[in-house]
């Protein structure tokens, strides 16, 4: 019988290393994709819902305890630097 030779065998081993690394690295950059999606998202609704608030000339209810426009109310039209 063919004993199969230390090389073969540590080049088998490192084939599923590189395998299992090259995995791991596609699960982790699946992800980050999603967490980056989901953060995206949060952002552009809270960019979106500034800049409606802002457009309104009276109260809307939706612009209610909303603290990111009360910050960016607080900042602009307080200060007089919407102008």
């Amino acid at each position: 019988m063919n004993k199969p030779s230390n090389f073969q065998i540590l080049k088998s081993n490192q084939i599923t290393f590189v395998f299992l690394a090259f995995i791991g690295i596609l699960g982790w950059n699946s992800f980050l994709a999603k967490r980056d999606d989901k953060l995206f998202k949060a952002y552009d609704y809270q960019k979106a819902k500034v800049e409606f608030c802002s457009s309104q000339a009276g109260w809307h209810p939706d612009c209610n305890n909303d603290k990111i426009y009360q910050k960016y109310y607080e900042k602009t039209v307080k200060e007089g630097a919407s102008k």
